[in-house]
């Protein structure tokens, strides 16, 4: 058997070299000016008829780079997330939703959560995502996705925004809906008076969302998870709720449960990776003991 003659060498130099990868990780940003991209997507981002970025998603990563001395500008494409990756139009997004399409993409711990119901007007039994064909109203965008993705033959109708939808089935124009709800999304959510409506989930139409860097882009991934433990951060300090009572008109506590099951999650891993440096600390012991008895042998 070859023991190295230099174990506690060894040691100290893995020991070095650990201890200098986490400072380097969560070292201040470099002076590059990361281009973060918008677009319009209510009730979180809008866009005004200069073509600037304003809402509660807006404020609260200029807030977040406030904080974390982070450079950004912010670059107008229409298109979405996945069209500006793809054409390198963007460094970052502030709020992506993670799915499997986007395994590509580099996401940080999310901040906030989306379920996808059906909705339909009281009925005596609870609809079946499975077995809904016919007619489905809709928005565009994820939508369209978990209707197509969940529901067995539907006949998807495009409406242009979520009261225009809830208003069509309470009265009879089409039977079923499908939307998201979430903290947020219940800003865009009014009912007509009288209209008694039902929710029913769909299952696994549960998405998590974060902010998202260009693929192969360590400094873009390094910054993203800068910015979102700023936003942790501001959801212990009450800023997240500010800025939710600002454009929303109420507080959520939809990142506050996110960042609950975020924190349980990353504690978990901590552990993991403390009872992994453990176990070397002990292997590189083991190894320093069989080299001070080689040693003493010769």
């Amino acid at each position: 058997m070859f023991i190295s003659a230099r174990p506690p060498v060894l040691a100290a130099a893995l020991l070095a070299t650990l201890g200098s990868g986490c400072a380097a990780w969560h070292a201040a940003p470099d002076d590059r000016t990361y281009r973060i991209g918008f677009q319009y997507s209510p009730p979180r981002q809008f866009v005004d008829p200069q073509g600037k970025p304003y809402g509660a998603v807006i404020d609260l990563l200029q807030d977040a780079a406030r904080r974390a001395r982070v450079k950004l500008v912010w670059v107008h494409v229409a298109a979405g997330p996945d069209r500006a990756f793809a054409s390198g139009a963007v460094d970052l997004w502030p709020i992506v939703n993670q799915l499997p399409e986007r395994r590509h993409l580099y996401f940080t711990e999310p901040y906030a959560e989306v379920t996808y119901f059906l909705f339909s007007k009281l009925r005596a039994q609870p609809l079946i995502a499975g077995a809904v064909a016919g007619k489905v109203g809709i928005t565009e965008g994820l939508a369209r996705k978990m209707a197509q993705q969940h529901l067995r033959q539907p006949e998807l109708v495009v409406f242009a925004d979520i009261p225009a939808l809830i208003e069509s089935i309470c009265a009879d124009g089409v039977p079923v809906g499908v939307m998201g709800e979430s903290g947020t999304h219940a800003s865009l959510f009014r009912k007509p008076q009288g209209c008694v409506l039902q929710m029913t989930p769909i299952p696994g139409a549960r998405l998590y969302s974060g902010i998202a860097a260009a693929p192969k882009d360590a400094g873009a991934a390094k910054v993203a998870d800068r910015l979102r433990e700023e936003i942790g951060v501001m959801v212990q300090d009450g800023t997240f709720s500010t800025i939710s009572l600002k454009w929303f008109g109420f507080p959520t506590d939809e990142a506050a449960m996110v960042e609950t099951v975020t924190a349980a999650n990353r504690q978990t891993r901590m552990r993991t990776v403390w009872l992994a440096v453990v176990l070397a600390a002990m292997l590189l012991l083991l190894v320093m003991a069989l080299w001070l008895d080689r040693k003493s042998v010769v």
